[in-house]
């Protein structure tokens, strides 16, 4: 599920789970209203990454980061700084689109200047995965069944935001959780030549890319 929509319900259920009855009127004030609501956004500025193809406890641990990013097919390509601008840009100008008056760390005066309703979403964790993925196909010819596996690279986006109510002493953090993925793509079909009997599976394969990871981060911020 893209960003938008997954958190705006996500943030009201949190409200609705955790906060007192005051606030759960605003909410259900807030939904049914053309009011804006006031959000602090924050962000980590670390990328957590995590290469699943590898036993990473064969490795001995004084080398075992830099070893497991080596042998990754994307995530050593990545960088930092732009899948976070790309991260937080989207998700900003999406909450700008519904009803959130964004507030950076740029504007945290004005911020604490606020009077009324306001909350502080951290984007709190960000942790890249890459793995294989299993992908079978099979097609069946008179009584016989032809198989075909790949092992597919893939890599997953997961996020967790913390949303608290700014002032409020009363009540903890809501965490909320959300994940996109990409894996490569196999287009292809069974041939059978009638001549010979001998039945092939013809195919073209598209790896996934670091584009195609960025690509997939800008998800999270359309509906």
């Amino acid at each position: 599920m893209a960003f938008g929509y997954l958190f705006i319900l996500s943030f009201f259920f949190s409200i609705f789970l955790f906060a007192c009855s005051q606030e759960k009127k605003l909410a259900k004030k807030f939904i049914s209203s053309n009011d804006t609501l006031n959000i602090m956004l924050m962000k980590t500025n670390y990328v957590l990454k995590k290469n699943m193809k590898v036993n990473a406890d064969s490795i001995p641990k004084n080398v075992r980061d830099s070893v497991c990013l080596a042998k990754s097919v994307i995530l050593k390509e990545i960088n930092d700084k732009t899948l976070l601008n790309i991260l937080f840009i989207g998700i900003t100008d999406e909450l700008k689109k519904r009803k959130f008056r964004v507030f950076t760390e740029e504007d945290i005066n004005a911020f604490l200047r606020l009077d009324s309703s306001a909350y502080i979403f951290h984007i709190a964790q960000i942790e890249l995965d890459e793995y294989f993925t299993p992908y079978t196909t099979s097609q069946m010819y008179d009584t016989s069944t032809y198989t075909e596996n790949f092992d597919l690279n893939a890599a997953s986006i997961n996020l967790w935001f913390e949303v608290s109510h700014f002032n409020s002493y009363q009540n903890g953090n809501s965490v909320l959780f959300s994940s996109e993925y990409i894996n490569d793509n196999i287009d292809g079909f069974f041939r059978r030549t009638f001549l010979t009997g001998e039945v092939n599976f013809i195919y073209n394969r598209k790896n996934i890319t670091v584009n195609d990871l960025y690509s997939k981060a800008a998800d999270f911020a359309i509906s």
